[in-house]
């Protein structure tokens, strides 16, 4: 794994610094490509004092238990869990956020 994150670092060193210089290639793309998410996620990174977002189910087809469960997960730039608020946490005094 390290000398895959060795590799990858290299690659996208190069690559910016080739992009600073304006001498990439035409069609030449960021190294680095992650596969798709069955889940939505985003960074969001300084100044946000306020962030919503909503899901329904669908309203033609009620199920006894809800389909989506949202769930707001806080990390650092280490990718350690900080927080998380959600249906079962629904305040993070600390943080000072909420669900």
């Amino acid at each position: 794994m390290a000398e895959i994150e060795k590799d990858e670092h290299e690659k996208f060193e190069n690559y910016i610094t080739r992009l600073a210089a304006e001498e990439l290639e035409e069609g030449e793309t960021n190294p680095i490509v992650y596969g798709d998410s069955p889940f939505f996620s985003f960074d969001i990174v300084g100044g946000v004092s306020r962030l919503g977002f909503s899901t329904a189910d669908d309203p033609f087809r009620k199920t006894s238990c809800a389909k989506y469960y949202p769930l707001a997960t806080i990390m650092n730039k280490k990718g350690e869990i900080i927080s998380q608020v959600g249906p079962t946490n629904r305040r993070d005094n600390k943080l000072n956020i909420f669900y």
